[in-house]
């Protein structure tokens, strides 16, 4: 599928809530979604349109994932021309933790250099007083 003005794109966090995910999929078949970014699913199904990363805490669904690759909290895949770089991060984890996390998801990004690429996810953030 070329990319196309008309590609349609979803991320959302649902907490391991099993009707939030119920939610998301309705709305991917509402909203005529083709690809959602879902951090901490309720449950990651062995699906071909479903894709998680290797701890569990983030997915793709898409209607057709090509060229995919997977790490502790991130997963990327090639849907429509555009590759979907899906990532979860932890507020309960250091600064440095973070730091490597980044280096690692720009490693990602750069394996699929030149095609387009869209980062979706939850990176969380905190403030240490």
């Amino acid at each position: 599928m070329p990319v196309t003005a008309q590609f349609h794109f979803l991320q959302g966090n649902i907490n391991h809530c099993a009707r939030a995910q119920d939610l998301l999929l309705q709305s991917m078949s509402e909203w005529s979604i083709h690809v959602a970014v879902v951090t901490e699913p309720y449950f990651i199904p062995a699906r071909d349109n479903w894709l998680g990363c290797a701890d569990g805490l983030v997915a793709i669904i898409g209607e057709t994932l090509i060229d995919p690759s997977r790490g502790r909290g991130w997963v990327a895949a090639v849907s429509g021309g555009i590759v979907v770089v899906g990532a979860y991060f932890s507020p309960n984890k250091s600064l440095a933790d973070f730091e490597g996390f980044l280096v690692e998801l720009g490693a990602v990004v750069g394996r699929y250099h030149p095609r387009p690429v869209l980062v979706l996810g939850d990176l969380n953030a905190k403030i240490s007083a």
